[in-house]
């Protein structure tokens, strides 16, 4: 028993790689699946081997010579491709890796109101200072101390392609003039622009990508693992409700196909015309018969198709 749960886990394991490779690969080649990838490999390699053997056979006019110099010219241009492409395959993923952590937490920022994004922002800031924040009302939304100096924390919470501006600071660092606070920070889930960052260059300004290093380093963006989990957990939502839709849309129509086909060719052995009779049998189950490959490989273009999006 052990032993077959063993298998069923390994198993398991070999199911999940393949999605995932199938996932990033549709990615870097923009749409192609592993499987046209490996048959790429597999053309350009017996191209090479069976151009190196029509070669040194004209050179050699041995067999086995020509055969031990195509079949090493095949192990090595498979060995040049699966290197070549294993090192710009870590460095896309690793890119793909960062656009999905990058919408991961752009959907999870979306989800919060005013108020949770500000909790969210003190959790974070007191875990990366290791230091006490306090919500604060009018236009500082925090404050806090950081190695000594007190800090007037201002949060955006805004799509990617706002920049904040002077215009947008003006009642923050008017308030921090008032209450005479020397040190300020502002956070923002989009970019600042230009004039900030220079009239601004003695405050510190965090943006999203600023933000998302300060996740990484205390242990809040999402893992590698994580990514995984969500490509897979995505893969199963889409093919099982594309298993739905097959079955809603299709099943009762080709059981009613095949159920005519079987009655008819029942009637058949009762009436004088037979033939007639089984002709239409044949044909009913026949459209049956299509309808179910029909289906079947929409299934197969479905499951593809999940790794071709947004390409």
């Amino acid at each position: 028993m052990k032993n077959l749960n063993d298998y069923k886990k390994g198993f398991k394991r070999f199911q999940k790689r393949l999605i995932l490779n199938n996932y990033y690969t549709s990615k870097i080649k923009r749409g192609k699946s592993l499987y046209a990838a490996m048959l790429d490999w597999l053309l350009l390699t017996l191209a090479v081997s069976l151009f190196v053997y029509i070669v040194s056979y004209n050179l050699f006019r041995s067999l086995g010579i020509s055969s031990f110099l195509s079949a090493s010219s095949a192990s090595l241009c498979l060995a040049l491709l699966y290197w070549s492409n294993r090192r710009r395959k870590n460095k896309k993923i690793a890119e793909i890796n960062d656009e999905i952590a990058h919408k991961w937490i752009v959907n999870e920022i979306s989800k919060y109101d005013n108020r949770d994004f500000l909790l969210w922002i003190k959790e974070m800031l007191e875990i990366y200072y290791n230091t006490t924040f306090h919500l604060h009302a009018k236009f500082i939304d925090l404050i806090g101390e950081i190695d000594g100096e007190i800090y007037a924390v201002k949060c955006f919470k805004c799509p990617e392609d706002v920049k904040i501006t002077l215009k947008d600071l003006e009642n923050f660092m008017m308030e921090v003039k008032e209450l005479n606070i020397k040190e300020a920070l502002i956070i923002t889930t989009s970019y600042f622009s230009e004039e900030v960052k220079e009239k601004l260059s003695s405050i510190v300004l965090m943006d999203f990508e600023q933000l998302k290093k300060v996740m990484k380093e205390i242990g809040q963006y999402p893992t590698k693992a994580d990514i995984e989990d969500q490509i897979i957990s995505d893969y199963n939502f889409k093919k099982d409700n594309m298993k739905k839709v097959l079955k809603n849309r299709s099943k009762e129509r080709i059981f009613k196909f095949f159920m005519l086909g079987i009655v008819l060719y029942t009637y058949s052995l009762f009436v004088p015309y037979k033939t007639y009779y089984r002709v239409i049998a044949f044909i009913a189950i026949g459209v049956g018969t299509v309808l179910a490959i029909f289906n079947a490989l929409r299934y197969i273009e479905g499951v593809e198709g999940i790794f071709k999006e947004q390409r």
